[in-house]
């Protein structure tokens, strides 16, 4: 399942379901990657960019309000950062980072509930 909770051109916020039954924490990193860089997919959609090389961060841990962080390219070749959040047993958010890595931007927060 893939859904976007505050749809914003700002602001990248979805709700991804893992497909594994029991997934561990290689199949968040994974799903996460995918998530990223599906060119028909609620990211693209909601920023008007596709991205490639999609990199995320095994989670230390399954646990629910885990993070990890993702970075990718962007089809205008910034290199964007990400946060997904563990929500659920086969679920993660996957929202703005807080930060941007080194030569790259990130995308701003957004505002309001």
């Amino acid at each position: 399942m893939h859904r976007i909770l505050k749809p914003s051109l700002a602001g990248v916020v979805g709700l991804v379901g893992v497909a594994a039954c029991s997934p561990d924490t290689s199949d968040f990193k994974d799903e996460a990657e995918s998530f990223i860089e599906d060119d028909d997919g609620d990211v693209a959609q909601q920023t008007g960019l596709t991205f490639d090389n999609a990199e995320c961060e095994e989670p230390a841990n399954k646990d629910v309000n885990s993070t990890f962080n993702c970075t990718a390219t962007a089809s205008d070749g910034t290199t964007i950062s990400f946060v997904a959040t563990i929500t659920g047993e086969s679920e993660f958010s996957l929202g703005p980072g807080s930060g941007p890595p080194a030569d790259s931007t990130s995308v701003p927060p957004t505002s309001g509930g």
